[in-house]
């Protein structure tokens, strides 16, 4: 964690293939990393933003989309 206050955050290997649910984690990751803690995402807004991005899926019947929505719904549950 102190890594991340001092700017420091891990990279993400590049993409063989696009892949929307890892661009998905990949931009949350990054706003949960970012240096100012009170700039960084609560649970709920994270969930939040997780499950608006499901509206993004073109293939809405991919194993895909459907683990991802699968997920979500136990981060709420969790909540």
């Amino acid at each position: 964690m102190q890594a991340v206050t001092r700017g420091e955050v891990p990279s993400f290997p590049p993409q063989s293939e696009p892949n929307m649910i890892r661009d998905i984690l990949e931009k949350t990751c990054r706003r949960c990393w970012t240096s100012d803690p009170n700039l960084r995402p609560t649970m709920s807004d994270i969930v939040g933003d997780l499950t608006a991005e499901t509206r993004s899926f073109q293939d809405k019947d991919s194993p895909e989309h459907l683990i991802y929505n699968v997920e979500i719904s136990n981060l709420e549950k969790a909540l």
